[in-house]
Parts: C-alpha cells; sequence; structure tokens
C-alpha cells in the first residue's frame, strides 16, 4: 500500500520504483559496510512503459510536474550507472496474478512458475 495519492497508472508506478530503488540503495549501503561488493547497475523490472519513459528521459509530457523529484532521484541514479531499469511485459510478469485480473491461460501460465510444479515432477521420479 502506498502511502500517497496518486493522479495516474504512472504516477502510482513511479511511487513504486522510487520506495523499491530506496530500498535496495539502503541494502547497497548495507551490504558495502559490511566490506561487500555489490554487482553495479543493479536491475529493476517495471511493467509500465510510461514510467520507463520518465526515468531514461524518453518522455517530456507536462504532467508529470509534481512528480520531478523523484523522477530526477531515479535518472541520477541511472545516470551514475548504480541502476538499469528494464520494461518487464506483463505476459512475462509472474507476480501480476496477486494485482491484477489476468485470463485463465496466463494465470495457468504464472501459477506454474510460482507453484514450483517443475519441482514436484522431479521429487516425484525420485
Amino acid at each position: 500500500m502506498q502511502k500517497f495519492v496518486a493522479l495516474s497508472v504512472a504516477e502510482a508506478e513511479l511511487i513504486a520504483l522510487v520506495q523499491c530503488v530506496q530500498e535496495m540503495m539502503f541494502i547497497k549501503r548495507l551490504l558495502n559496510s559490511m566490506k561487500l561488493q555489490v554487482q553495479l547497475p543493479m536491475v529493476i523490472e517495471v511493467d509500465n512503459k510510461a514510467a520507463l519513459d520518465l526515468v531514461n528521459g524518453w518522455s517530456t509530457g507536462g504532467g508529470t510536474k509534481h512528480s520531478e523529484v523523484k523522477v530526477m532521484y531515479l535518472r541520477e541514479l541511472k545516470e551514475k550507472g548504480i541502476i538499469r531499469v528494464y520494461w518487464h511485459p506483463t505476459k512475462e510478469n509472474e507476480s501480476d496474478i496477486y494485482t491484477k485480473n489476468v485470463d485463465n491461460k496466463l494465470f495457468e501460465k504464472h501459477a506454474k512458475k510460482l507453484c514450483c510444479e517443475e519441482q514436484d515432477e522431479t521429487v516425484a521420479e525420485e
């Protein structure tokens, strides 16, 4: 649950992306304090092309001025090579079965991956 009211789906995805990146940066600093190396760039996948476009600087639409600080934070980390943001389509996003209405075919495809059906078959053979 987000603590903010978003004015669009892109803004909601952007808020979630920033929160995820903040957690990743905390964990990176924690690991670095233990003298462990973190491979950069850290990869983040989003399923919203508008959020991806904002981070990559490909969108200059006028409806995002109120989110500019969040966008600039993500762009700065991207330009420094700390993060890399990729698009992950809904058809390939297993977690969507928990958050969206998906058709039966897509649900069964993702449920098999999440429920380790292949692993169950291996155990049955042994």
